[in-house]
């Protein structure tokens, strides 16, 4: 059951996608090309952002950077966790910190090494290539960094709400 205050989370997600659509990219949790590669958050092998210093992914900064000019992007789990306030602790990943803040219960893993079961436990509003295949048609068929994009993803939240949360009705 999706909360209210995941609910609220989403509906900003929404709002500033729809204001800053250039900066918004499913293909990564967090992108700052200005940044020092020394500087940027490392990716792990499943492509998410593992954060040691927790500095590296600052808070009002971060929304600051996202609604800026510099080319910074971020997916809906990466605005999720920059309009949350939120700091990454050290040694887990936005995705993590974005399942917390919308709710998500990772199901008890029989198979921690299997790349299929650990796919299926990540949230799907996070991943595209879950999203209902209509949904997923649009997305794929707008223009990278779009109005059209985002508000495609808009769409996806208001399904994501609309099911509680619940994978299965999304």
């Amino acid at each position: 059951m999706i909360t209210e205050d995941a609910v609220e989370l989403l509906r900003k997600v929404q709002k500033a996608l729809r204001e800053h659509p250039g900066q918004f990219d499913m293909d990564r949790w967090f992108y700052d090309p200005t940044a020092d590669v020394d500087d940027e958050p490392e990716e792990d092998a499943w492509g998410r952002i593992m954060v040691e210093d927790p500095n590296l992914v600052p808070d009002v900064p971060l929304v600051k950077t996202l609604t800026g000019s510099c080319g910074t992007t971020a997916c809906i789990g990466g605005w999720a966790v920059a309009l949350a306030g939120e700091r990454v602790r050290p040694g887990l990943s936005i995705q993590t910190e974005a399942e917390r803040l919308i709710g998500w219960e990772r199901e008890p893993s029989t198979n921690e090494g299997c790349s299929a079961e650990r796919w299926l436990n990540n949230c799907p509003l996070f991943h595209v290539a879950r999203w209902p295949g209509t949904l997923l048609d649009r997305y794929c068929g707008a223009k990278d960094g779009s109005a059209e994009q985002a508000e495609v993803a808009c769409v996806a939240i208001d399904q994501w709400i609309e099911a509680g949360g619940d994978p299965d009705l999304f």
